[in-house]
């Protein structure tokens, strides 16, 4: 009995983390930050981690050190789309809003592009 219980738990385990990867591959975040940002990074010969990076970024964000957000966009598979703009832009920063126009395109081809290399491995059934 007990080792049905602990299949079961993995079984449910492993649905909620596939779950989890579908909501992640079908939503689309970009969000574009200025300001002065100050990093320690570490010491030489070390690599840069993208993710360690943007979370310090967003740990600066937080804290209101001299960044702020300028755009935000989120959309979700059923194409529910959120977009922020930041208020008053400049000319620099309307040359930024349009950087991260063109970067949402992109980040949006590259998702839907993974998506179809995903299917691509899925056999084809045919139902009579």
């Amino acid at each position: 009995m007990a080792a049905i219980d602990d299949a079961s738990k993995a079984l449910n385990a492993a649905f909620t983390k596939l779950g989890d990867t579908v909501a992640d591959l079908m939503s689309l975040d970009v969000m574009t930050v200025t300001g002065t940002i100050k990093l320690d990074i570490a010491a030489s010969g070390s690599r840069l981690d993208p993710t360690a990076l943007f979370n310090a970024l967003e740990a600066k964000v937080q804290s209101g050190d001299d960044v702020r957000i300028l755009a935000l966009s989120h959309k979700d598979a059923d194409s529910d789309t959120v977009v922020f703009v930041q208020s008053n832009l400049s000319e620099a920063e309307t040359k930024l809003l349009e950087a991260h126009r063109e970067i949402f395109k992109a980040a949006e081809q590259a998702r839907l592009d993974f998506l179809k290399l995903l299917i691509s491995f899925v056999p084809r059934v045919n139902i009579a």
